[in-house]
């Protein structure tokens, strides 16, 4: 894996395919003439002002094999020190428990007059990290932080991420 930050996207090479975690989709290929990503992939650049910032990721642990974990992203990661972890790979339900579980699920479920997050696209990023880890056990490490959730019906887009490799 190869990653360049370009914007607010983050452009990947797995197993030498250009993609691009956009939203909760992994878009391919979009590379540029000069190895960088081209401003004229589908649904362009976005602005991402609002939404709530969340941490997804992985690893492959030494007793379970491939974990997942989600958690409440950007400043909240050390005020809260809150995530909940599965071994991978989990299901829809699995994943949704995992959001319900936090202490900040009130808030992505919209509280004193916000509206609710988009926890669809929340849980559909954490079931394709966990299958992620699962089909290349070579990710020793994974995480978006912070996956900003959009509201309700938005998605959700990767930020800032990185992955290691054993």
């Amino acid at each position: 894996f190869e990653k360049f930050k370009m914007g607010i996207s983050i452009l990947m090479t797995m197993r030498g395919i250009p993609s691009l975690f956009y939203g909760t989709e992994l878009l391919m290929p979009y590379k540029g003439d000069h190895g960088l990503l081209r401003s004229d992939f589908p649904g362009g650049w976005k602005d991402v002002s609002g939404g709530h910032e969340m941490i997804v990721g992985g690893r492959q642990d030494e007793q379970f094999g491939p974990v997942v974990v989600v958690g409440l992203g950007g400043i909240f990661v050390e005020v809260f020190k809150e995530s909940e972890v599965r071994v991978a790979p989990i299901t829809k339900e699995e994943a949704f428990e995992m959001v319900e579980s936090l202490r900040g699920y009130q808030i992505l479920k919209g509280s004193r007059g916000h509206r609710p997050y988009d926890i669809e696209s929340l849980v559909d990023a954490i079931l394709k990290i966990s299958q992620l880890l699962v089909d290349f056990p070579e990710i020793a490490e994974l995480d978006i932080n912070p996956l900003r959730v959009l509201n309700e019906g938005k998605g959700s887009l990767a930020l800032d991420g990185r992955i290691i490799l054993s």
